[in-house]
């Protein structure tokens, strides 16, 4: 067991550091307030009895000390150790000669020693009751196929409203189809065949595209799409293409 920096009782004249010194001592001679692997660590009532002792021989030399003032204190001195710590160790890490790796210049290190195997080695702050360690939240980085899936979504369901608009006019057509005489229906499908022939050609226009068969009877698709079946006039339409009629 480590001895007790010890003060003489009055001795006003002393310095502020050998009163920090025998507040670390008190601090080390009392393991439930920092030692985490002890059972008793998490019973208040001996962390606050072993709290109570140090204040009260605290208070020989500084009788307006505080509990308050104890906390704030410790706090400090064990963040600047801590900080202290986490340089030499990663110094240590990086691979550099132990010539190299800096040496302490806190002045009360070696006076804190004993909080090495019951603290962090990385963190920012200590307070003077150990907390668990905080798990960090790692920023969620926005993925940076994001705009890209949204496109190719967007292509995916505008497909499929293509093709379900397509089916339903596939679907009206073969109905139609369905309803017309063997003959008619050859003719009907000759037809929308060399209409989209056609547009896949280019050739199509506002106005359709007329039939000349050699028969009396013009075939035809107006504006709506709808094909119309009506009498010829010789030669006053103009013939994009004159389909004859299967025999």
């Amino acid at each position: 067991m480590a001895d007790v920096h010890v003060l003489e009782p009055g001795a006003s004249n002393k310095s502020e550091r050998d009163f920090v010194l025998y507040l670390i001592s008190l601090y080390r001679e009392s393991p439930v307030l920092w030692d985490t692997k002890r059972k008793d660590y998490v019973d208040k009532y001996k962390r606050s009895v072993a709290l109570q002792n140090i204040i009260r021989s605290l208070r020989i030399y500084k009788p307006t000390y505080t509990e308050e003032e104890f906390k704030k204190k410790i706090n400090t001195l064990r963040t600047n150790f801590n900080k202290e710590r986490n340089k030499i160790y990663k110094a240590r890490r990086s691979g550099i000669s132990a010539d190299d790796v800096p040496q302490p210049t806190l002045w009360y290190y070696n006076e804190m020693l004993f909080l090495t195997n019951h603290t962090r080695v990385i963190c920012k702050t200590e307070s003077s009751e150990q907390s668990p360690p905080q798990q960090k939240k790692t920023p969620q980085k926005r993925s940076k196929n994001t705009s890209t899936d949204d496109l190719v979504n967007k292509a995916i369901k505008y497909s499929k409203r293509s093709d379900n608009e397509s089916d339903i006019i596939a679907k009206s057509w073969a109905t139609k189809l369905s309803r017309l005489a063997h003959d008619q229906r050859r003719y009907a499908e000759k037809i929308i065949n060399d209409v989209l022939f056609e547009g896949a050609m280019g050739t199509l226009t506002r106005n359709g595209v007329h039939f000349l068969p050699a028969s009396s009877t013009c075939h035809s698709f107006d504006n709506s799409g709808e094909l119309n079946v009506s009498p010829s006039s010789n030669s006053s339409h103009v013939t994009n293409m004159s389909p004859t009629p299967d025999q």
